[in-house]
């Protein structure tokens, strides 16, 4: 088999996976925050709807590994590979072998499944034994052993590195913040909005391909920056402000410490997390035009995205939002004149990233010959 094909299968199962567990993480996470919304911190409490709600969020995270190993077990085998999938996805999850240990297991299930439907055969009489009661016993038996013993060790010893190096990060709030702020532009990419950020290498790229001029370019990114500031400043006031969300005493204190954060950066130090910021949302751009279906646009979008975030990277349209909100909200040294301190610098930053270090470098190493 060609290596492009056994990628092509590769992805065909991860993404079905993929695409039974995003309802799930998205039911739990919103449980969460409502939990909290509505109650406050309810991590410390033993009853209320609040606290309910984010148990029931924390119920379905714990199932997330679960739900993907037996959703890449069921794309391989169909349903005999859902029980043993299940099973194999707890055993990671106690194992401490994280996401990547789960889509192993989910493979090591569906193959085995196929498997035992090809060399185990049973008299006619006992077929019916096969899908309830023979595949998945021999199958749960030989990969139960195989994780614990062999294929899992690997990949726990991979999450334990990874959970302590985002442990060292400076707040480890971020991961979980950074793992929700794709949403933003999985909907700009998948709905066909204009965001400036994305535009500035989408334009760059088009001028240097001769199919845009200088003066559509300016004209797309001045538009499209007033009017992303437009939209953020109605989304901060009406929908967050004045609906009574961010005034909540615990989402204004956390709102208040993010404006003043930002606001409190040297120019210097805003322009190069903007760059590093607009390098990573442009390269999810492009991973998203990539992929011929949603679930790989969305996957291409996850990872970049939660990167910036969870690193502390300056992205100009998302502090079009914090900043006014802070300052509406009543943040100490924020106002109109600090505000533009960040969003000027890190405007020109995600420029640099994303018209240097995606639009020029991609297009001279991959359409400049074949233009």
């Amino acid at each position: 088999m060609k290596e492009h094909g056994v990628i092509a299968i590769i992805k065909k199962h991860v993404l079905t996976a993929i695409g039974y567990m995003i309802p799930l993480v998205v039911a739990a996470g919103l449980c969460m925050a409502l939990g909290q919304f509505i109650d406050g911190d309810v991590r410390n409490s033993t009853s209320g709807i609040g606290w309910y709600l984010y148990k029931a969020g924390g119920f379905g995270m714990s199932a997330v590994v679960p739900v993907i190993t037996a959703g890449v077990a069921y794309s391989i085998a169909d349903r005999p590979g859902i029980a043993p999938g299940l099973i194999l996805g707890f055993i990671c999850t106690e194992i401490k072998a994280g996401f990547i240990g789960g889509i192993v297991a989910g493979f090591l299930v569906g193959y085995l499944v196929l498997a035992v439907k090809k060399y185990v055969k049973l008299p006619s009489a006992m077929q019916g034994l096969m899908p309830v009661m023979v595949i998945p016993v021999l199958v749960t038996a030989v990969a139960s052993v195989l994780m614990f013993t062999v294929v899992g060790q690997p990949f726990a010893w991979l999450q334990v590195t990874l959970t302590a190096a985002i442990s060292g990060l400076q707040n480890g709030s971020k991961f979980v913040f950074g793992a929700v702020f794709p949403v933003g532009l999985m909907l700009v990419v998948l709905a066909g909005s204009e965001l400036f950020t994305g535009n500035v290498m989408y334009m760059v790229m088009g001028v240097l391909d001769g199919k845009a001029s200088v003066g559509g370019l300016c004209k797309n990114w001045v538009l499209s920056w007033v009017f992303n500031f437009v939209g953020a400043l109605f989304v901060a006031y009406v929908l967050a402000y004045m609906s009574g969300i961010a005034t909540d005493p615990v989402i204004a204190a956390g709102a208040t410490k993010v404006a003043a954060a930002k606001v409190g950066l040297s120019w210097d130090v805003a322009l190069i997390r903007g760059i590093g910021c607009n390098w990573l949302v442009c390269l999810a751009v492009y991973l998203a035009l990539a992929s011929d279906d949603i679930i790989g646009k969305i996957f291409g979008i996850w990872f970049p995205i939660m990167a910036f975030v969870t690193i502390g990277f300056e992205h100009s349209v998302a502090n079009m939002f914090f900043i006014p909100l802070g300052m509406f909200l009543g943040a100490d040294g924020v106002n109109w004149a600090t505000a533009l301190g960040n969003i000027i610098p890190v405007t020109i930053g995600n420029i640099i990233g994303a018209a240097i270090f995606v639009g020029c470098i991609y297009y001279i190493t991959y359409l400049k010959d074949a233009s």
